[in-house]
């Protein structure tokens, strides 16, 4: 008791203040939501709970992968038959590693402690940085209590991938430790780990983080020695080992799918002037401003967060040692402002963003850049730090209440809370299954049931053609008409011959003609009925087999478009009857001999492999698209497709290039 007494004794209680505050604020963030820890997790600002039960089952899927050796990890049991289905949004997998450390506890608890987790690295390594930029403890802690209580994050509290900030805030530090000469290899070290964790938890932050990455390097170049040079290479060789393995698949599968995203979708998530002055939905701002601003998002920092981190740069640039600091966080706020406005900045119809889509990788199909302001939110609560770093030397009292009126601001209103659905026990083995009703509609709000789904029924991971995610395969759209109004002949076809086994129906959500034509199939031979279970009438699909594209043997309607230097041969199977054949990439492919003649009949073949998974049948208007060769001259061509394997003839069409 002795020695306990005299350690006590010697341990300065200031210290422990910052882990204290760091800690304990995240709790009161995310209030009531301890109370609830087990049994519900943030909505955020979400319309539905769709993002957050995803994020969820996405949790799910990577705890279930980490037992089983990461093995299949691609290979999600949703959108049957798609496979590589968890590439097609945020894999997360360094959050699904946390998770499972909790695991145990619940699901949702396992998912609430990594949020809790996260907001607290978030501060902890904005206190860090803040120390070692020359900060004293009290300004460094004020900044880090900032950076945990962002607006913006606050804002996308149901978006879990959007709250940890704290790997780029690690390899930012590691990048000023660089050009202050000390520490160099571990410097260079942090940078890479930082960078790695940034991926390995926001695949979305990674992306920007680059643009502010590269806004650091040009700032400190002239600051940057060889040797920090090589030690900054050694740390993107770190950061490239960790994230290829994850990026360099994923790509890939996102390839074979075709997925893209188009200028007007991207223009749609860029940020707006006016979003610049719309407070966070969940803030106390929103309900005092009284200034109504149309726009999408809600980027406004706050009053005093804005005015304190404006005099911050000021005063940041006065302090010798600080002003390249402060100069950084200006410049870098900038740039992330201008890149959060994406394709809605244009300069004489010049598009600045445009520059990303082209050179940069991975930013062609970023869909929001509005998400940009997290930087503008980041930069502007260090700069605060500078401010209340310059106050706590002349008025410490005053700015310790300045302090907590800047937090008062941003502090959040209660969080919104959604349930999570208990585990459904659907049986094991029932071969690819769907659920009914299937989803209506492109929104969030249309896919809560099908993420309530998948979030009940993650234990079990078998194959479901219900799913929802950041990318959708075109097959889902199909669905969605091929089976409003199941059962129809049309829709038992398109699961028969899709191999689909079970049908799982919530007769509390169907029509009673639904219901009464149920029955109907179920006497003529088409469906099987078994037991219940947890509710959900059970169907088994009589005669169902897979049918691959590769067994459709009729003829294509062909089309050619385009300039010389970029051409497309579209193709659409012209299926009779109920016939369905399934095209998948990586099980079911077509793959295409396509011969290009011209006037003297010369003729040049190449090979081509459609990409996409999709349904071909009869009605259906989806083509198949290909690029081809570019023309060398002007002239009429002739375009034969057959068959890769068999040279069997398929279509035949011709194109005149001027």
């Amino acid at each position: 008791m002795k020695s306990v007494a005299t350690w006590l004794s010697k341990v300065d209680i200031r210290k422990g203040l910052p882990i204290l505050f760091l800690g304990g604020l995240p709790i009161l963030l995310t209030w009531p939501l301890i109370a609830q820890i087990g049994q519900a997790i943030p909505q955020g600002s979400e319309n539905a709970p769709t993002v957050p039960l995803f994020n969820l089952w996405s949790l799910g899927w990577n705890v279930d992968r980490l037992t089983a050796g990461y093995a299949g990890y691609w290979d999600a049991p949703i959108f049957y038959p798609v496979q590589g289905a968890f590439a097609f949004s945020e894999p997360q997998p360094l959050t699904g590693l946390a998770a499972a450390v909790f695991w145990q506890f619940r699901p949702a608890a396992a998912y609430n402690l990594a949020l809790l987790l996260f907001l607290a690295l978030n501060g902890a390594a904005a206190y860090h940085l803040l120390r070692q930029r020359g900060l004293g403890a009290g300004a460094a802690l004020i900044g880090g209590l900032l950076a945990q209580a962002l607006p913006f994050v606050t804002q996308e509290r149901g978006a879990l991938q959007l709250q940890p900030l704290f790997g780029m805030i690690w390899a930012l530090a590691g990048l000023w430790r660089l050009a202050d000469q000390k520490d160099i290899w571990r410097s260079g070290l942090v940078f890479g780990l930082g960078t790695a964790v940034t991926f390995l938890t926001s695949e979305n932050y990674a992306l920007m983080w680059g643009v502010a990455a590269g806004t650091a390097v040009f700032w400190l170049a002239p600051r940057l020695r060889r040797q920090s040079w090589l030690a900054l290479l050694a740390g993107v060789s770190l950061a490239a080992l960790l994230i290829l393995p994850i990026a360099l698949p994923q790509r890939a599968i996102l390839a074979e799918q075709g997925f893209s995203r188009s200028a007007e979708a991207i223009q749609k998530g860029s940020a707006q002037w006016g979003d610049y002055l719309r407070p966070a939905s969940a803030t106390w701002d929103a309900l005092w401003l009284s200034w109504q601003v149309d726009g999408r998002q809600r980027l406004f920092p706050g009053l005093l967060l804005l005015g304190f981190g404006l005099a911050g740069f000021v005063l940041g640039w006065r302090r010798p040692s600080g002003r390249g600091w402060a100069g950084f966080l200006l410049v870098g706020m900038l740039v992330a402002f201008l890149a959060s406005l994406g394709l809605n900045l244009s300069l004489g119809g010049w598009q600045p963003y445009q520059l990303l889509r082209d050179y940069a990788p991975g930013f062609a199909d970023f869909r929001s850049p509005f998400r940009f302001a997290v930087f503008v939110q980041i930069f502007l609560a260090l700069a605060a730090a500078e401010a209340f770093a310059w106050l706590l030397i002349r008025r410490r009292k005053t700015a310790v209440l300045l302090a907590g009126l800047v937090l008062l601001e941003v502090f959040p209103r209660p969080a919104r809370l959604t349930a999570v659905p208990p585990p459904l026990p659907l049986p094991v083995g029932a071969g690819p299954a769907v659920i009914i009703p299937f989803v209506d509609g492109r929104n969030t709000v249309a896919y809560a049931p099908t993420a309530n789904w998948m979030a009940a029924t993650m234990a079990q991971n078998g194959p479901m053609v219900n799913g929802y995610s950041g990318y959708f395969p075109r097959l889902n759209s199909q669905l969605k008409s091929l089976l409003a109004d199941f059962p129809t002949p049309v829709g038992l076809a398109a699961l028969r011959q899709m191999g689909v086994q079970t049908v799982w129906v919530d007769k509390t959500a169907v029509s009673a003609e639904q219901v009464g034509r149920l029955a109907t199939a179920v006497r003529q031979g088409d469906l099987a009925q078994f037991p219940a279970v947890a509710g959900l009438a059970q169907y088994r699909v009589i005669d169902a087999e897979f049918r691959p594209a590769g067994a459709y043997g009729g003829g294509w309607t062909l089309d050619v478009k385009g300039e010389a230097d970029h051409l497309t041969l579209s193709a659409r199977a012209a299926v009779e009857g109920l016939e369905m054949f399934v095209l998948v990439p990586q099980v079911a492919p077509l793959v295409w001999e396509v011969t290009i003649t011209d006037a003297a009949n010369v003729s040049q073949i190449v090979t081509r492999t459609p990409s996409g998974t999709l349904l071909l049948y009869h009605g259906s208007h989806r083509w198949l698209s290909v690029d081809l060769p570019p023309l060398t001259q002007s002239g009429t061509y002739t375009i034969t497709l057959r068959r890769a394997d068999t040279a069997v003839f398929l279509g035949e069409t011709t194109f005149t290039q001027p």
